[in-house]
């Protein structure tokens, strides 16, 4: 586990509520219900869906995990480089495809690479 795992977080990511170490435990967030913190993921529909900060109107998800942003916390989307520290959504150098903070990694070159990448590349190569 790293410093940023969503489960060492207290606040949590889908929601904003408190929720100390582990999964969330309010019985209406999406994270809780669909086991989103499990490591299963949901379809996304931007249109439908409420940043999973600040609860406004998204305009973009991730296509990994389906976690939805709002203008505000979508900023440096169009990214393949970490913009800022606060930037919470990039796109994967690979495949172009709008991914999460959750859901990314950086290559060699300090890229944002999705994590669909990443286990393609350790597969071809042999790592596991």
């Amino acid at each position: 586990m790293t410093r940023e795992d969503p489960k060492l977080l207290p606040i949590c990511h889908f929601c904003g509520e408190y929720k100390g170490v582990g999964i969330c435990k309010n019985p209406s967030c999406s994270e809780s219900v669909l086991g989103i913190g499990e490591g299963h993921p949901i379809e996304s529909d931007s249109k439908n869906q409420s940043c999973s900060f600040c609860k406004k109107k998204s305009i973009v998800s991730c296509v990994r995990c389906g976690r939805s942003f709002c203008q505000t916390h979508s900023e440096g989307v169009d990214l393949t480089r970490l913009g800022s520290l606060h930037q919470r959504l990039g796109t994967c150098v690979e495949c172009k495809q709008v991914v999460c903070d959750s859901c990314w990694i950086f290559n060699p070159n300090g890229d944002i690479l999705c994590l669909t990448h990443l286990e393609e590349k350790s597969e071809t190569q042999g790592f596991h």
